[in-house]
């Protein structure tokens, strides 16, 4: 099977993992929202997942 955004698109959008934590959904709604970003060239990728990183580390510590 070839690996592609479409078929990496598809596996994320049908798994289905049980919250780990307080404000679970919440958090993984922003790595979602933030990923987008990354993918329609929103942001740059240069770095892109560190910032991310960062972001919901910053949630983290205020929630």
């Amino acid at each position: 099977m070839k690996m592609n955004i479409s078929t990496i698109s598809n596996v994320m959008e049908t798994a289905i993992l049980p919250p780990k934590f307080k404000k679970y959904s919440l958090s993984m709604l922003i790595a979602d929202n933030e990923t987008k970003k990354i993918i329609d060239g929103t942001i740059p990728l240069n770095n892109a997942l560190n910032k991310v990183q960062k972001k919901l580390t910053i949630f983290y510590k205020i929630n």
